[in-house]
């Protein structure tokens, strides 16, 4: 704990006289605007990197002692200790308890978007894992292998880290820095098959094989039932969020890779990012812009000389045309060419220079004067005018 907290104050005071870059549009916040959440957000990416090294590698010192296929070495693997166990629960259970209490500061940087809800779910893995760790810290002081079995998760851990730093602080703006996002996507897709979905299923094949084998009755009357039950459960889990955050990985991956397209959000047991160009940090989507106002109906001054030209009403008017709304019924449809007589104008018979509007009586009467042909005898221009 002495260890964490040191540390953590010497990051601290280094994330205070970091710029930040947040959001699509790599918004740069100079130091002296960060305020306390923005630094230890900043302090939590400067310092989960070497912790998450730190505590891989106490894990694996810890269980390649006892041999997981040996089921003789049950007393090393549920009641032994060493310095390498003790110092890995230890440290894992300092820096999970200092980051839920970071999880619950900067909360409310959050609380307006959707990433509230997947900081919730890093947040409950944080305080299971913490209750474990610490259960068998402190209460019995057994289980010690299994937990750093267990903490052997952490080996993605850098990984992760690394993309949402170089995120954090350079904002992804040249395109080393993108590639490096990629590069490291790539390596945590490899830690995560490794350390994750095939490092939690040997923890269950080894804790029933024991419970099944020949020593089951010794172990369930010295063990704790808390662990015998809380322990299983809470790595169930675990796995199952692992799973599901190691589908998120991949497709963000192809999408970093450019082989599916834009960028997406993944999480992984401490934290939600996106490895793809999306550069939202932490894989947190912005506010949305506001649509745009809606383009105005009214028409542009081009427009309304135009509908002023084309408008009957706004035209001058010839000798003898009709005005007003007779003017507006015959203009521009084919059907009011032949209306009733006594609403419009008389048609003027042989004059072509002249709009005319033809009653139906004079239609009706022309039709009757046709040739056989098909061609009206009595006014030949006023066909050709109907037509």
């Amino acid at each position: 704990s002495g260890v964490v907290a040191a540390s953590s104050l010497v990051a601290y005071g280094v994330a205070s006289r970091l710029a930040q870059y947040h959001g699509k549009a790599h918004r740069r916040i100079e130091p002296a605007q960060l305020s306390v959440p923005h630094k230890l957000e900043a302090m939590d990416r400067l310092l989960l990197g070497p912790y998450a090294i730190a505590v891989t590698t106490l894990a694996w010192l810890a269980v390649r002692g006892p041999p997981l296929s040996t089921s003789s070495a049950y007393r090393e693997r549920w009641f032994g200790s060493s310095a390498a166990s003790r110092w890995c629960l230890a440290l894992y259970f300092a820096k999970t308890s200092l980051d839920a209490l970071v999880q619950l500061a900067t909360m409310r940087l959050y609380a307006a978007h959707a990433a509230t809800n997947k900081r919730l779910e890093v947040l409950a893995h944080h305080v299971v894992s913490s209750f474990c760790f610490g259960y068998s810290l402190f209460a019995t002081r057994q289980c010690e292998f299994f937990g750093c079995l267990a903490a052997l998760s952490e080996g993605s851990t850098p990984f992760l880290n690394a993309v949402m730093a170089v995120k954090l602080f350079t904002g992804e703006r040249k395109a080393a820095h993108r590639a490096l996002v990629a590069a490291n996507g790539v390596g945590l897709w490899v830690a995560y098959v490794a350390c994750r979905l095939v490092v939690f299923p040997v923890w269950f094949w080894r804790w029933v094989a024991d419970l099944r084998g020949p020593h089951a009755a010794e172990l369930v009357a010295r063990v704790s039932a808390v662990q015998l039950l809380v322990y299983p459960a809470s790595t169930a889990c675990i796995f199952a969020l692992s799973c599901f955050w190691f589908g998120l990985i991949t497709q963000g991956l192809l999408k970093a890779l450019g082989l599916l397209g834009a960028a997406t959000k993944i999480d992984d047991g401490g934290a939600v990012v996106s490895i793809a160009q999306n550069n939202n940090h932490e894989g947190v989507s912005p506010p949305r812009e506001p649509p745009p106002p809606p383009k105005s109906s009214s028409p542009t001054p081009r427009d309304d000389g135009v509908a002023r030209a084309a408008d009957p009403s706004h035209r001058r008017r010839r000798p003898g045309e009709p005005s007003g709304a007779a003017a507006q019924r015959t203009n521009g449809a084919p059907s009011s060419a032949i209306d009733d007589d006594e609403h419009h104008g008389r048609a003027r018979d042989g004059d072509d220079s002249t709009p005319s509007v033809v009653g139906r009586g004079d239609v009706l009467s022309r039709r009757a004067n046709k040739s056989p042909c098909g061609a009206s005898t009595h006014n030949a221009p006023l066909v050709s005018r109907l037509k």
